[in-house]
C-alpha cells in the first residue's frame, strides 16, 4: 500500500451537499460525517456500511465531535443548538439550545466529562456532557467563534474568531485569557493542540499553516504548501502519534508533511480540481486519513507508505 491510496468513498450525501464535518470514532470502526443536507451519518469506516443517520433537512450540520469514549456523538448546526446522540443507535439523548446563533465549533474535554461550543453569537459556551447543565460562558470575543479546541491536560481552552487574526489561550482555572498567539495575517480556521500538549497548529485564510508552542508562543514551523487564489486552510490536524499534520484547503488537496519540520511528504489530490476540502480526520492508528470535499464525499485513503523506507 501506498500513500494516498484509497481505501473506501462513501457518497450517501445528497451530490453536492457541502460537508462541513467529518470525524473518525475513537475506536477506529466508525466515521461519522454531516453538511449541507442536513443529515448525519454514521457509517462503517472501510465498508461504507451504514450504521444510522439523523435527517433535519431544515438546519446544516457544521460540527461533529465524538466523546473521547466513543459512546457519544455531538453535532453542531446553524439554527444554534448542539445535538448529542447514543453512538450506537443513533437516538437523541438531549438538544443543548443556549446559543443565539450558527454553532461553527464544538469540542469535548479529554475526560469526557465537558462540552465547549462555539458560535456566530461571540459567545463559547462550556456545559456538562451528560446533562446540558452550563458550567460557564467566555463572551470575549469581538465576532463568531470560529474554532476552538481543548488542551490534552484538560487546563486550557484554544479559540479563534472571524474578524480577528489572533488565538486566544483561555485558562479554565483561572477563568482568563493567559496569552495569544498573534503571527497570522488572517481569520484563523481551525484549531488543534499536538497529542502531547506542547505545541498547537493553526490553519488560516492568509494561506498559511503555522505550528507554535503555546508556553512561549514562537512560531516553530510556517507551512506554505497550500498556495495560490485558492490556498486558504480550513482544517489542520496532528496525527495520531504526534510526527505528521494533515491540512485541507480550497486548493483541492490534502497537504501531509513533518509537524517538526515542514516538509511536505505526499499531496492527496483525489478530490479532483474543483471541491475544496474543510474537513479531516485520522483515524485511530494514523494509517487512514478521511476528508471530506463540497460534492458531498468522503474519501478515506492510506497515510501510509509500505515501500518507503
Amino acid at each position: 500500500m501506498s500513500f494516498g491510496s484509497e481505501i473506501s468513498v462513501y457518497r450517501r450525501h445528497a451530490s453536492g451537499t457541502h460537508l462541513h464535518a467529518v470525524a473518525w470514532s475513537p475506536h477506529g470502526e466508525q466515521i461519522a460525517s454531516g453538511g449541507t443536507d442536513g443529515m448525519i451519518h454514521v457509517w462503517q469506516a472501510l465498508s461504507g456500511e451504514e450504521y444510522w443517520q439523523y435527517k433535519n433537512t431544515l438546519c446544516n450540520v457544521s460540527a461533529l465531535e465524538w466523546s473521547p469514549d466513543g459512546s457519544f456523538l455531538a453535532s453542531g448546526h446553524d439554527d444554534g443548538c448542539v445535538r448529542v446522540f447514543a453512538a450506537e443507535n443513533g437516538q437523541l439523548v438531549y438538544t443543548y439550545e443556549q446559543h443565539l446563533e450558527e454553532i461553527a465549533c464544538l469540542c469535548w474535554s479529554p475526560n469526557g466529562e465537558l462540552i465547549a461550543s462555539g458560535s456566530y453569537d461571540h459567545t463559547i459556551s462550556i456545559w456538562e456532557a451528560t446533562t446540558g447543565q452550563s458550567r460557564g460562558e467566555y463572551k470575549d470575543h469581538p465576532d463568531a467563534v470560529l474554532a476552538v479546541a481543548w488542551s490534552p491536560d484538560g487546563r486550557f481552552l484554544a479559540s479563534s474568531g472571524s474578524i480577528t487574526d489572533e488565538v486566544y489561550l483561555w485558562d479554565l482555572s483561572a477563568d482568563l485569557i493567559s496569552t495569544s498567539y498573534r503571527k497570522h495575517t488572517g481569520t484563523v480556521l481551525s484549531l488543534d493542540w499536538s497529542p502531547d500538549g506542547q505545541s498547537i497548529v493553526s490553519a488560516s485564510d492568509d494561506c498559511t499553516v503555522q505550528v507554535w508552542d503555546v508556553e512561549d508562543m514562537e512560531q516553530l514551523v510556517c507551512y506554505q504548501g497550500h498556495s495560490g487564489e485558492k490556498g486558504k486552510v480550513h482544517v489542520a490536524r496532528w496525527s495520531p502519534n504526534g510526527k505528521f499534520i494533515a491540512s485541507g484547503s480550497d486548493d483541492t488537496t490534502v497537504q501531509l508533511w513533518d509537524a517538526h519540520t515542514g516538509e511536505t511528504i505526499y499531496t492527496y489530490r483525489g478530490h479532483y480540481t474543483q471541491w475544496w476540502v474543510r474537513s479531516l480526520s485520522w483515524s485511530p492508528d494514523g494509517s487512514m486519513i478521511a476528508s471530506a470535499d463540497g460534492l458531498g464525499t468522503v474519501r478515506v485513503w492510506s497515510t501510509i507508505d509500505s515501500g518507503r523506507k
